[in-house]
């Protein structure tokens, strides 16, 4: 297969021979799973997703009437749910056009496991399950694998990709746990690599959030600390002021008592409070 951008793919010959024999290369090719196609855009991997799903939860839904809730979820957990998982990271950056596919079976599972109508709105059924939208799933993968990256706890080769920003001169935003986001054409495929995604949506985060995640040698959504570090945010004016989409859906998904949640949930965007339920 070759990778590029059309025109220049088209300057190249895809012959190749070797031994007397002529190969030539594909449109598409599978390695672990996963589809990828000349120009990165896993428009041919989003619908083998979404059939194989589709598939599993069409059989699901044909015996739902016979399970009972906790076995429907985990039904739908094996066979739906970790096919939009698996590997969703590489995914990162894609329109949003690319994703609904995927978010059309997330909705259609939510619907089956819930028994709501077709014409109910979605949004209140994905909070009651604690649902994290597909776009909103796939940035919280991203940001995973860059705290990992932080930890030392992933790969090399992932870890040759995130560079901590070091100031040339001492700034506020030196000890922020920043990281530097790479100059790319986001219009091609430089825009959707880990390389540039991942310091991307990592300095998105507010400060404090970042900061702390970079200073913890280990991290637990259970530990006893969290709270009294959110309760430490100034204000809810300052919460809706962060960048980071997944601010909402990540309070909303911890539950704790916090006592910025009720001014927040209160003065947050009615828009952004129906994107952003958790999961």
């Amino acid at each position: 297969m070759v990778f590029g951008p059309e025109p220049l793919r088209d300057r190249l010959d895809h012959m190749i021979t070797l031994d007397g024999i002529s190969l030539t290369s594909s449109l598409s090719v599978r390695n672990l799973g996963v589809t990828f196609d000349q120009n990165l855009s896993f428009n041919s991997h989003i619908k083998l997703v979404s059939r194989s799903a589709f598939f599993h939860l069409r059989n699901i839904s044909k015996i739902r009437k016979l399970l009972m809730q906790p076995d429907a979820e985990k039904l739908v957990h094996a066979f739906v749910t970790s096919r939009l998982d698996y590997c969703n990271s590489l995914l990162s950056g894609c329109p949003n056009n690319s994703l609904r596919s995927l978010q059309l079976i997330q909705n259609a599972a939510a619907r089956v496991l819930t028994g709501i109508d077709k014409r109910d709105h979605i949004s209140p059924v994905m909070a009651s399950l604690h649902w994290l939208p597909v776009k909103f799933r796939i940035t919280f993968k991203t940001l995973l694998l860059t705290y990992k990256v932080l930890r030392g706890l992933a790969p090399s080769y992932l870890e040759e990709l995130v560079i901590p920003y070091q100031p040339n001169r001492p700034l506020r935003s030196q000890n922020a746990g920043l990281l530097v986001v790479p100059r790319v054409s986001r219009s091609r495929m430089g825009g959707r690599a880990f390389s540039y995604q991942a310091p991307l949506l990592w300095n998105q985060l507010p400060v404090q959030l970042s900061s702390f995640l970079s200073s913890f040698p280990s991290f637990s959504f259970s530990s006893p600390l969290l709270p009294s570090f959110l309760s430490s945010f100034p204000s809810s004016s300052f919460l809706l002021s962060s960048t980071s989409p997944l601010l909402y859906p990540l309070l909303s998904y911890l539950s704790y008592p916090l006592p910025v949640l009720p001014p927040l949930l209160s003065l947050y965007p009615a828009g952004h409070q129906q994107e952003g339920p958790p999961t």
